[in-house]
C-alpha cells in the first residue's frame, strides 16, 4: 500500500513551486530566509486507516485447490480481526503495532481475493 506522507507532500509542493520560480527567472534573485524559531511547529498526526469489513457469509470457494469455503471464511475472520486490531492500536498510539496488524490484513485480504470468491 502506498500511502503519502506529510513530509512527501511537501517535498512534492516544494519540488513544484522551485521549477515553477525556475522557470519564470524569480528563482535567482528571490530567496526566502527564515528567521530560526519563527516557523510554524510540525505536528505529528495519526495515520488515516480505512477499514474494509469482509462478510465471511459473502466469500467461498473459487475452486482454487486448497480454499474451500471454510477456509475463504477462516481468512476473512482473520482479516477483520487483524483489521480491528491495527485500528485499535492507532487509537492507543501504538504506530508499530498498528502497522503490522494492518500489513497483516493487506496480506490476508490479497490471498483471499486471489483465491477465494469475494462479493461486495
Amino acid at each position: 500500500m502506498f500511502t503519502i506522507t506529510n513530509k512527501l507532500r511537501t517535498v512534492i509542493a516544494l519540488s513544484a513551486a522551485g521549477t515553477t520560480l525556475a522557470g519564470s527567472g524569480v528563482a535567482s534573485a528571490a530567496r526566502v530566509v527564515q528567521k530560526p524559531g519563527t516557523g510554524t511547529p510540525a505536528v505529528a498526526s495519526q495515520p488515516t486507516i480505512v477499514a474494509r469489513y469482509i462478510d465471511p457469509n459473502k466469500v467461498g470457494s473459487a475452486g482454487i485447490p486448497g480454499y474451500d469455503t471454510a477456509m475463504c471464511e477462516s481468512l476473512a475472520n482473520d482479516h477483520n480481526k487483524a483489521e480491528s486490531a491495527g485500528i485499535q492500536a492507532v487509537k492507543d498510539g501504538d504506530a508499530s503495532a498498528a502497522q503490522a496488524n494492518i500489513d497483516n490484513a493487506n496480506g490476508i485480504q490479497s490471498v483471499l481475493e486471489e483465491n477465494c470468491l469475494v462479493i461486495d
